[in-house]
């Protein structure tokens, strides 16, 4: 019989951190969070094959290695340049997830190449393509690239119907976080308030991209040294996510990091230490030991108790 649950604390019972007491929480079919986040990783990991999930999730759970020899041996297995174009689009995401750049590039214009062949040329699929080529080069800080590419995306989204608002919304977000890379914060801000809007009038009230949009937003007003409107945001983002992530989901903990940051530029360091706590505590639960996202969390919380 499967069973699964919820870790409730964990609690170190010896001095040299060698023994510790995990306490669990049996899950149960009317769990909500449970249910929430099943069908969210179902959505997530949608794919054309069974290889295909496997590949998502390889990806989601940050077995990047595993994940490019997965989708290698599938391109090296197909003959569809349909599937090809997707594999290559995959075997891009997951190279980017790994920092590997220049490499995440190449296969997304391959990616890119073989799809101008199969689709026409206002296909959504291009719009995807771009944003992802674009995020490459934002992450390589080649701003004016990654404009240039987003705002490609942006083109074919404008001319597509309304029911693929999210998309547009997505594209806005992803603009407004290189106007933030760039210190133009009025742009930036705009743009997030536009992919806010659109989220906003979303089916549902339990929408994460909600909690994406606040976040962004509350970045942006950190840096403009705005540090009330940034806790209101980053604290929408959190109360949002609260509702529908489990407690040790990593999106948490990068809500907890954003509010410990603001609170340490406002000097606050007894607040701010409890928050970046509360990320490295849920990172530590909940990735590899290497994982990227982990590292600058343990960085903020080394720093800030240094500030004590």
């Amino acid at each position: 019989m499967h069973t699964i649950f919820r870790i409730d604390s964990v609690i170190s019972i010896n001095d040299d951190n060698r023994l510790w007491q995990v306490d669990l929480i049996q899950t149960n079919d009317n769990d909500s969070q449970l249910n929430n986040l099943t069908q969210r990783i179902r959505n997530e990991i949608q794919g054309t094959t069974g290889w295909d999930k496997l590949g998502k999730l390889l990806i989601k759970i940050g077995q990047f290695d595993k994940a490019n020899e997965l989708y290698e041996f599938l391109l090296d297995q197909s003959y569809n340049d349909r599937e090809k174009t997707h594999f290559y689009h995959q075997l891009g995401w997951s190279k980017k997830s790994q920092r590997k750049y220049e490499e995440a590039i190449i296969c997304y214009e391959k990616s890119l190449e073989i799809k101008q062949k199969v689709m026409p040329p206002n296909h959504s699929s291009f719009a995807v393509s771009f944003n992802e080529i674009g995020s490459v080069y934002e992450k390589m800080n080649k701003y004016t690239k990654a404009l240039l590419y987003y705002e490609k995306g942006l083109a074919i989204q404008y001319e597509m119907p309304s029911s693929n608002n999210s998309g547009l919304a997505y594209t806005y977000s992803n603009i407004g976080t290189v106007y933030e890379k760039m210190n133009d914060y009025s742009k930036a801000l705009s743009f997030h308030e536009k992919a806010l809007e659109i989220r906003q009038n979303e089916d549902s009230s339990n929408n994460l991209t909600l909690a994406f949009s606040y976040n962004h937003i509350g970045s942006v007003y950190e840096k403009m040294n705005d540090y009330s409107e940034a806790l209101s945001s980053h604290k929408k983002a959190l109360e949002i996510q609260q509702k529908i992530l489990p407690p040790n989901h990593p999106d948490l903990a990068q809500t907890y990091s954003n509010i410990g940051f603001v609170y340490c530029k406002m000097g606050q360091y007894s607040k701010a230490l409890q928050f970046h706590q509360q990320a490295v505590d849920i990172g530590k639960r909940s990735l590899p030991a290497n994982h990227p996202r982990l590292q600058p969390w343990l960085k903020n919380l080394e720093y800030i108790k240094r500030k004590i």
